[in-house]
């Protein structure tokens, strides 16, 4: 949902035709840090003088924050912003902002080459024009990784795949280095006499959602199924092509 701040509520609907682009984008978000709870999502502003507006991914409706609860805020970027001082009450000041670490906020006024603390309780309003085009396209970036983390999940419950020795890849997508691992148990499959498969399923990090259902604390990790579907073997941490090797040859016994 867009923010309650400037006349953005009914440009939502506007411009709602962007969901339909064919989008190429890697998750972006802001992230805070409040009461022990870490959220990531899309920063909207003050909503009132001693909280903030956030719209956390995957909730319908934006949560107001009250400061004195609030660790941190990490922005995606730097935003441009609208903001008054207590003591300039009347003066609308322009800027930029670059973060939240209680008790201030880190803006950069335009004509200054740098940052600066500003507390806010010196702030009497802090206005975001929101990026109408940014913001539709970053929920969707957001719906397109929760499709495909589901799809992970999806696989994940599908092997082992009966009456196949079943070898499962779980990668970093931030490292190439396994490739070469990876690319021997493909191989391993293809050219076994024995019904085998191979399935990738490839992890930003041990902290997505599939990664803790699975109990992975490692990245990359073998595992070997047999073809009744029972785990042969894992493998994670430090081995070789030949421990992989082996690895299948048990499991397809």
């Amino acid at each position: 949902m867009p923010r309650p701040l400037s006349n953005s509520r009914g440009s939502v609907f506007v411009l709602a035709v962007l969901l339909s682009l064919a989008l190429q984008l890697a998750l972006r978000g802001d992230e805070l840090l409040f009461s022990g709870q870490r959220l990531q999502g899309i920063f909207l502003g003050m909503d009132k003088a001693s909280s903030l507006s956030f719209q956390v991914f995957g909730e319908e409706q934006p949560r107001s924050i009250a400061f004195r609860k609030i660790s941190s805020l990490s922005l995606d970027k730097p935003l441009p912003v609208g903001y008054a001082l207590r003591s300039q009450s009347k003066k609308l000041l322009r800027g930029r902002l670059h973060g939240y670490a209680s008790p201030n906020f880190m803006l950069q006024a335009s004509g200054e080459a740098k940052p600066r603390q500003v507390s806010a309780m010196q702030l009497l309003h802090l206005k975001y024009d929101l990026d109408m085009r940014d913001y539709m396209l970053r929920m969707q970036a957001f719906r397109q990784e929760q499709a495909a983390q589901q799809g992970k999940a999806d696989a994940a419950r599908s092997f082992p795949l009966p009456g196949k020795t079943t070898v499962v890849y779980f990668g970093d997508v931030q490292l190439q280095v396994n490739a070469r691992q990876a690319n021997l148990c493909q191989r391993l499959c293809e050219e076994s006499k024995k019904p085998a498969a191979y399935v990738p399923l490839l992890l930003a990090s041990t902290q997505e959602a599939l990664a803790k259902e699975l109990g992975l604390k490692t990245l990359p990790q073998f595992w070997f199924y047999k073809a009744d579907g029972t785990i042969s073997s894992k493998l994670s941490g430090r081995f070789t092509e030949a421990d992989i090797e082996n690895a299948f040859k048990k499991a397809a016994k």
